[in-house]
């Protein structure tokens, strides 16, 4: 059983430490604009990390800033209300509803 135990610690420090190094690609690939790039860390992250807030509000920006695919973006940023528990004193939450505010207002 402790063999067992051991195995699945290393699997999930490895994964930890893959969600970190990706979370770094995707700072370096926004930093240098490169967005199709940071796009692609952003789907591999949620693929490792898929209860990660941050990562779900990032794909939400990404998706209605340089995709223009509104639906996506209220899609993430709806997931991102969800996973949080609708709780806006976390700040992802916070930056959801906002995001959502100002997508779903009606245009001037």
């Amino acid at each position: 059983m402790k063999g067992l135990f051991d195995f699945l610690a290393g699997r999930k420090r490895r994964q930890q430490v893959w969600a970190a190094t990706l979370r770094r690609n995707i700072q370096r690939a926004l930093e240098e604009g490169r967005y199709p790039f940071a796009l692609k860390y952003c789907q591999e992250l949620l693929e490792v990390a898929p209860q990660d807030l941050e990562a779900w509000l990032l794909r939400g920006h990404l998706a209605w800033k340089h995709e223009n695919n509104v639906a996506l973006a209220v899609e993430c940023y709806r997931k991102v209300l969800i996973l949080g528990g609708y709780d806006s004193s976390n700040v992802s939450v916070a930056k959801a509803r906002a995001c959502l505010a100002q997508l779903l207002a009606p245009e001037p």
